[in-house]
This record gives structure tokens, C-alpha cells and sequence, in this order.
């Protein structure tokens, strides 16, 4: 079954059992979830990951889901004696459901962010069982955190202890990886950027993230208001904002500068920056096409992505794939025709534009560097949105 690319519905079932055995959700156990099962079911778990198969991560991921979503839900129905140990804000005040956010769950959320921060560091096949158990409850802790705060934001400085546990966070590149998470998860309830930057304005959230995106919130033109994607290392942030005021300059020109615009491309492929051009264009040329606040045509840019197209065509004629990928976007007519009347609503254009990226990462990569180098997985890893599992964190639509 584990070498079985194609796993079936008992496959699944399987699976299942194997791990429920082993998986507690009951809050008095639950503490100790991944110390018992490193103990006492290690060969279990090994098994399971002896055969590298992304579909059985896949399974995993939705069985913790639905685990720690029994662990949620059954926080209501505790008898008084264990809410009060475990849950004695929650016990006190049961009105205000928000609570069981704190006390164990916030001890469970703290210990996965922890163990997040500190592998963090280095690509560790051994600790993937660890990994995506902790992902996944802290995916789906924000995910309850957000829900409860979406609509009573005067309130989040009660919840100052969870944006403590990510601030102390040693690995600043995994502290943006949440943050950016806890964004998007905003987003998807408010359901436009513009109203994402209203509404996170003038708070405690625009504090804590504008020590990490100093210009998401500074401006009329902050970063947020314009968001799908932002590079995440340091080096990588500072490139993007000095060529997006680059680019800037050359849209505002209308672009009617041939010569700045050849100029802007190249000296970004030329630094093997193409992820940088990616994602500027992501943000302000092809979100901006398909936004309700403005009315923007493909037709303004047309100028740009003729030369855009030029440039792909003559740089990468070893790799054709590439630039078919790159075409479905650069080439005006082509985009036109077959993608932009594709996009029914503002989820399509999100997932075509993180697939969009991804893809373009992958190959560009594999032009990079040969597969047969031991070196390919790190580079894969590395370039591909800072790593496999925190990718999961933000690319989870």
C-alpha cells in the first residue's frame, strides 16, 4: 500500500486505523501525543514513511486534521471537573466560546510552534511524522483564532499571549511564515484586500506586522492592498522592494520606455532573480487585471509583456517548457484567449497564480541545477517557497 501511488478508499481506511490506534485527541492526553508515539510506536511510523509518497502525507494531514478537530469540539462536552483543570478560563466564563483557545490549547500550540522553529533550520527526513503533526495543529489553531476574531477585532489584545509565542520565535523567517498565514486566513474571510487593509488598520495586528513588512500598512499604496506574494528571506524582501520601485517608475511612464524595461527584466535574470520578476508582476500587473477596485485592461500592459515575451523566448531556448509556462501569462493574446476569461472568481485567479508560481520555480530550478546532483532535493526545497512544510502553511487554500 505505502509504495502505492494511487491509494484507494480502503487503502485510506488502513491507514486510518493504524493511526487512530496510536493518535489521541482527548485533552488529557493529548500533551503527550508525539513523546508517546516517538516511544512506543516509532517503528509504526517509520514504516509508514519508509516509502517517500506525498499521497500518504496528504492522508495523514487530513486525519490530524479531523483529530484536532475532534479535540476542539469535544472541549464543550468535558465534564466541570476536567474543563476546570484544563480549560479554567473557559470554565469560568462558558459563554464565550473563544476561550478554549487558551490555557491547553495554548500549551499545545506553543510546544508545535516551538518544535516548528527549532527544526526549522535544516530539511529532516526522520522528524516528518513531527513535522506534520505540528503544521497541521497549527494551521488549524490560527484558522479557529481568526474565526473568533474576525468579526470582534477591539478584542485582540486579549489575545496578545499567541502573538507572543510567534514574536519569540528564533527563526524569523518561520515568523513570517505565520504571520503571512494569519493574513491570508484574514483574507479569506474578508474576501478583498482592500478591506483586509481597512480592517487591519489602526490596531494591534498593523503593529505586529509592520515590525516584520514595514510597508504593508504605511501608505496608500502599502504592499497589503496589492497581496498575493512576498518573498520571505531577508535578502530576498529588500531585492523585491528596490525593483518594485523600479517597476513602479516604468508603469507610471506608462510603460514607453522600451529601453528601462529591457534593462529592468534582464538585470533580474541576470541575478537569476526570475522569482522576484514572478512575483512583482504577479502582484501588480495580473492581480491588478482582474481587481474590483480598479479598472485596469490587459491592454495597459501590453507594451510590457510583448517585451517580457521577447526576453523569456531568447533567454530560455534550452528550455521549452519553461516558456510554454511562462507564455500562458506573458504573452498578452494568449493570456487573453485562454486564461483571463478562465478566472470566474477571485479563489481561481489565487490558486492559477500560486500554481503559476510554483511551477515556474520548479522548472526554472531544474534548468538550474542538474538532477542528478545530491544537492537537487535542498535546492528544490530552498527555492521552492522556503521549505516543503511551510509551504503547506501558506499555500492551503
Amino acid at each position: 500500500m505505502l509504495k502505492n501511488k494511487y491509494l484507494n478508499s480502503s487503502d485510506y481506511s488502513k491507514l486510518k486505523i493504524k493511526l487512530d490506534e496510536i493518535i489521541s485527541y482527548e485533552p488529557g492526553e493529548i500533551i503527550n501525543n508525539l513523546d508517546k508515539i516517538n516511544k512506543n510506536h516509532s517503528n509504526c511510523i517509520n514504516e509508514i514513511f519508509k516509502e517517500k509518497n506525498e499521497i500518504i502525507e496528504i492522508i495523514i494531514i487530513d486525519i490530524l486534521e479531523n483529530k484536532f478537530l475532534m479535540y476542539f469540539n469535544c472541549i464543550k462536552n468535558l465534564d466541570d471537573n476536567t474543563k476546570e483543570k484544563l480549560f479554567p478560563k473557559y470554565f469560568r466564563d462558558l459563554k464565550h466560546e473563544n476561550l478554549i483557545l487558551f490555557d491547553l490549547s495554548l500549551k499545545l500550540f506553543k510546544q508545535q510552534i516551538n518544535f516548528l522553529d527549532k527544526i526549522s533550520y535544516k530539511i529532516d527526513d526522520e522528524k516528518t511524522f513531527d513535522k506534520l503533526y505540528s503544521v497541521t495543529f497549527v494551521k488549524l489553531y490560527l484558522f479557529k483564532f481568526v474565526g473568533f476574531t474576525k468579526n470582534n477585532l477591539s478584542e485582540i489584545e486579549f489575545y496578545r499571549e499567541i502573538f507572543q509565542i510567534i514574536n519569540d520565535t528564533k527563526n524569523k523567517n518561520f515568523k513570517k511564515v505565520v504571520l503571512i498565514y494569519i493574513l491570508k486566513l484574514y483574507y479569506y474571510y474578508l474576501d478583498n484586500n482592500m478591506e483586509l487593509l481597512k480592517y487591519l488598520s489602526n490596531n494591534i495586528l498593523s503593529k505586529i506586522f509592520d515590525d516584520e513588512f514595514s510597508c504593508l500598512f504605511n501608505n496608500e499604496d502599502a504592499i497589503i492592498s496589492k497581496f498575493y506574494l512576498l518573498p520571505l528571506e531577508k535578502d530576498k524582501y529588500e531585492k523585491y522592494l528596490q525593483n518594485l520601485k523600479e517597476f513602479e517608475n516604468i508603469k507610471r511612464d506608462k510603460f514607453s520606455a522600451e529601453e528601462k524595461i529591457k534593462q529592468f527584466i534582464l538585470n533580474l535574470l541576470n541575478h537569476k532573480d526570475l522569482d522576484i520578476f514572478i512575483i512583482i508582476t504577479i502582484n501588480k500587473i495580473f492581480f491588478e487585471i482582474y481587481s474590483d477596485n480598479e479598472d485596469i485592461k490587459i491592454g495597459e500592459y501590453k507594451n510590457f509583456l510583448l517585451i517580457v515575451k521577447e526576453i523569456i523566448n531568447a533567454n530560455f531556448k534550452d528550455n521549452p517548457e519553461l516558456i510554454k509556462l511562462l507564455n500562458l501569462f506573458y504573452d498578452s493574446e494568449i493570456y487573453s484567449k485562454n486564461i483571463f476569461p478562465q478566472i470566474k472568481n477571485k479563489k481561481l485567479l489565487e490558486i492559477l497564480l500560486y500554481g503559476f508560481h510554483f511551477c515556474v520555480q520548479t522548472l526554472y530550478t531544474e534548468n538550474e541545477i542538474s538532477l542528478e546532483n545530491q544537492n537537487y532535493k535542498n535546492k528544490i526545497n530552498e527555492k521552492c517557497f522556503y521549505n516543503h512544510y511551510f509551504q503547506k502553511i501558506i499555500m492551503n487554500l
